[in-house]
């Protein structure tokens, strides 16, 4: 992104407007409405978060507050790496890479409980 539009007292529209002439948005007709409807998200009362994923790519998490002052407070994180650690997780549809095996025939067997021998985590 341009550094003249990332300073502090900079448009939010004119970053709005950079983003959805790059395409960050997806197709549209208006850009007038695209970037009135983003403006208003982010001035949404008491903050807004959402993530998107980028044309590049990555994954950016967005959190906006406005401020007292009418300014607008942004926070931008790259969440890239948890995002893709979320994805190798196992869902309940993938199941997990790992399984339950049977001991091998030349393990221990395990010892019969007797009074002498009670579980371990009996007091």
């Amino acid at each position: 992104m341009p550094a003249e539009i990332t300073v502090p007292g900079a448009s939010v529209h004119d970053v709005l407007r950079f983003q959805a002439l790059r395409g960050d948005f997806g197709a549209f007709d208006d850009i007038e409405a695209v970037i009135f409807e983003r403006a208003m998200i982010m001035r949404t009362p008491g903050g807004y978060r959402y993530e998107r994923r980028t044309s590049s790519g990555r994954y950016v998490e967005f959190t906006h507050k406005p401020l007292a002052d009418g300014s607008l407070l942004g926070v931008f994180r790259d969440i890239t790496k948890l995002k893709e650690r979320e994805l190798e997780r196992p869902t309940p549809e993938t199941p997990p890479k790992w399984r339950w095996s049977r001991p091998s025939a030349n393990a221990p067997k395990p010892k019969p409980r007797t009074s002498r021998n009670p579980p371990s985590w009996q007091p």
